[in-house]
């Protein structure tokens, strides 16, 4: 079984809450184990139930898209702010991980995957993540956002409350 994450790591609280009013279809949390700041997680393909057709398919394709296409122009209203967009894709213990930093509007820094792939901790950086020895990075690991559905499902049948910034 292999995991996919699609999104993007700030440390400004109204970049987040911006991108939450932009991407209403994203979900966005607060990380303080790791790092001072906010993830938002585009929806991927690891979200469509095996029944759902292609529309709904076309739907998460559009959705990703829109967000990496638009960081840019969210990154200009919150000028001196880094993001990073990230993704990470993991099958049988190997991930692995492209980005971009963005400030301004603009991309300063892009890492592909191929012989020169940036690890981890490099894409990360700007966001002064702690890591492990492992390169552990509680975000990206299955089930760190499905709980939190879950966790909101139990208090109010509204999944949107804990993931608001």
């Amino acid at each position: 079984m292999g995991y996919l994450f699609r999104g993007f790591l700030t440390k400004s609280a109204p970049a987040a809450e911006a991108a939450a009013r932009r991407w209403p279809f994203c979900e966005a949390k607060r990380v303080e184990n790791q790092m001072e700041g906010f993830i938002v997680r585009s929806p991927s393909e690891d979200d469509l139930h095996p029944t759902d057709g292609d529309d709904a398919y076309e739907r998460v394709i559009e959705q990703f898209t829109e967000v990496s296409e638009g960081l840019e122009s969210l990154s200009a209203e919150f000028p001196g702010e880094v993001f990073v967009y990230i993704e990470v894709r993991c099958f049988g213990g190997t991930c692995i991980n492209t980005g971009l930093h963005v400030l301004d509007g603009r991309t300063v820094a892009s890492f592909e995957d191929g012989p020169d792939e940036a690890d981890l901790t490099e894409i990360l950086r700007p966001m002064g993540v702690s890591f492990g020895e492992d390169q552990y990075f509680e975000p990206f690991t299955r089930g760190y956002f499905e709980r939190d559905r879950l966790q909101a499902w139990g208090r109010s049948g509204d999944a949107t409350e804990a993931s608001a910034p």
